[in-house]
């Protein structure tokens, strides 16, 4: 007899783009004009264009009633200042991956863990055997993921860190994060990335759901 796989804790859920699909190729569009990619290494962590036709559609009041509502409960338990929004109730998360996919999937289903995510947004239990775990993004909150707007926005300036991101685009650990912020800011200072307003800067675990 086999045991069950265990729980854990994680911060929550979001539909993105799959790695590869999250531009427009609109040039009348404010969204990415192409997606993060290095020699063919694709970014596959948390800034992908996030519940984007969710989103969309909201705002042109298009949402069917159910889906809607479960976006209304996303977006009340998401007031706050992070920049990102997570969804507590798989199920809900799941259903509103199926309408955004219609006959197109171009979005998957992501988990994020991070200690500091979840002092401020709670917790939600899985099962581990449900989540494939792809690496530690790097998260400005209110503005930014760092390794994609830097590491894969201007690769020639983070050598030493495009030769430690693993084949998901993100970090295996967590550890050293400082001194990637410290090269972010010194890069912004040459004109090369976005200069970063002052923030909290923490990583993110990035999990696909099975």
């Amino acid at each position: 007899m086999t045991s069950s796989s265990p729980d854990i804790e994680v911060t929550g859920f979001a539909v993105v783009r799959r790695a590869g699909f999250d531009f427009s190729a609109d040039e009348n569009s404010f969204l990415p004009r192409r997606p993060p990619v290095i020699n063919n290494l694709k970014y596959h962590g948390v800034e992908r264009l996030n519940w984007e036709d969710i989103e969309d559609q909201f705002f042109e009041k298009r949402l069917p009633e159910g889906i809607e509502i479960k976006w209304k409960n996303i977006l009340m338990e998401n007031n706050d200042f992070t920049g990102l929004k997570v969804s507590k109730v798989l199920a809900d998360a799941e259903a509103l991956l199926e309408y955004s996919n219609g006959n197109d999937p171009r979005n998957e289903l992501i988990v994020l863990a991070s200690d500091k995510l979840s002092e401020i947004k709670g917790t939600v239990l899985i099962s581990e055997a449900a989540v494939t775990w792809l690496g530690y993004d790097v998260f400005s909150f209110g503005n930014w993921s760092i390794i994609r707007n830097g590491v894969f926005a201007s690769p020639e300036s983070f050598s030493e860190w495009t030769s430690k991101i693993n084949q998901f685009g993100l970090l295996d650990r967590p550890e050293g994060i400082s001194s990637l912020v410290e090269r972010y800011d010194e890069v912004s200072l040459m004109g090369h990335v976005e200069e970063i307003p002052e923030s909290d800067v923490h990583a993110i675990r990035i999990g696909l759901i099975k």
